[in-house]
């Protein structure tokens, strides 16, 4: 019920909704942008020893504002709404939602450590710039929906 109102509450701050449009928008620019500057990694890699990346995984995602965004103002909220209908749905929601997530995560990281050191530098660059245009894109599309919140919120 909390989530519902501060949703609403969120939705009609123009101003606060511009901000987060354009912090959003320079966040994605400046990722899609260092794409193309990322050099592939040596190719000896794959033999050495990686120390820290799954508390480093781990951290990423507990401080990755997205996670708590969308259980805050969207699912919580769609799970809120179900409870009425069927008591179980939520706990069947969040609980198929989990599983998608990780089986989807899971198969991602299983294509990347297949495909370690069989990728050529072309390739990976071709791949990383394909990124970088994806997170421009969705910069462009974050500061066209500031470009409309513009006039309401000034």
């Amino acid at each position: 019920m909390i989530s519902v109102l501060l949703s609403g509450w969120v939705a009609d701050q123009s101003s606060l909704m511009f901000t987060i449009s354009m912090l959003g928008a320079c966040f994605l620019l400046w990722f899609g942008i260092d794409c193309f500057r990322i050099e592939p990694p040596d190719s000896d890699i794959g033999q050495q020893e990686v120390t820290g990346s799954f508390s480093r995984g781990v951290i990423t995602n507990l401080l990755n504002p997205n996670v708590y965004v969308f259980w805050f103002l969207i699912g919580g909220p769609l799970m809120a709404s179900a409870a009425d209908e069927e008591p179980a749905a939520p706990v069947a929601y969040a609980l198929s939602f989990l599983v998608t997530i990780i089986i989807v995560k899971m198969v991602i990281a299983l294509i990347f450590d297949r495909t370690r050191g069989s990728m050529s530098p072309r390739v990976y660059k071709i791949a990383l710039g394909i990124c970088g245009l994806g997170m421009i894109g969705f910069s462009a599309g974050f500061m066209y929906q500031a470009y409309e919140l513009f006039p309401a919120a000034f």
